[in-house]
């Protein structure tokens, strides 16, 4: 950590006033090689730690340790952890925000509604990925329904990841999945691809009317 620091002149404001710079340089943006229970016998010229016995945010500098006690809700960042910890209203630290972490998917449901008489033979529904998006396995958590069932034949909608089939008579339809289909944006694929476009496409409608479908996926994790 470096900071400002006053020259000695004729007012000998320097040793004061670059100790208060110090103190100031570590609550402005904390940054400390590790927590540590108590602080070391010494340190690294302007090495920082943060002590968890006493919360105190310790600076080894010019042979002595010089401390701070932070005010809550300050934040630091642990280098040897890579992660952010924060001075908690309870006057202890804890993590706040860790930079290796494996961020969960989050849920994401694509849905569209197409009313009136279902289009044989015709593109349905088309997603442009703008990230990458998941349609897991067996399709758990989507559906498809239909105002008015097909009569006299079953309706199967394709997909690259799968199908949707309309039974004969029924408004439910079925999915069939059978592994993890992903769809990436051009960045993904690279620089002179296309994205993956997801496109719903229909056969025979026989009467089916009023399409409702929405499919449950994630969308790529933080990386």
């Amino acid at each position: 950590m470096t900071f400002a620091k006053f020259s000695r002149y004729s007012h000998n404001w320097d040793l004061g006033m670059n100790h208060n710079f110090t103190k100031l340089s570590m609550l402005l943006h904390p940054s400390v090689t590790a927590l540590v229970t108590n602080l070391p016998a010494s340190a690294g010229e302007n090495e920082c730690f943060i002590e968890t016995s006493t919360g105190r945010i310790g600076m080894w500098s010019n042979g002595e340790w010089w401390t701070v006690d932070p005010k809550i809700g300050v934040l630091a960042y642990v280098a040897g952890l890579d992660q952010y910890w924060q001075f908690s209203p309870d006057e202890e630290w804890v993590l706040a925000f860790d930079l290796n972490a494996d961020f969960a998917p989050i849920e994401r449901n694509l849905s569209f509604y197409a009313p009136g008489l279902v289009r044989p033979n015709a593109p349905l529904f088309a997603y442009v990925p703008t990230m990458e998006f998941t349609l897991p396995a067996g399709a758990p958590g989507s559906h498809a329904v239909l105002d008015v069932a097909p009569a006299g034949g079953n309706l199967i909608l394709t997909f690259a990841g799968g199908t949707i089939t309309f039974l004969d008579g029924q408004t439910e339809g079925t999915f069939s999945v059978a592994s993890d289909y992903v769809i990436h944006p051009a960045e993904t694929e690279g620089m002179y691809a296309q994205p993956t476009v997801l496109t719903i496409t229909s056969g025979s409608t026989f009467n089916a009317q009023g399409l409702s479908v929405s499919l449950r996926g994630k969308i790529r994790a933080i990386d």
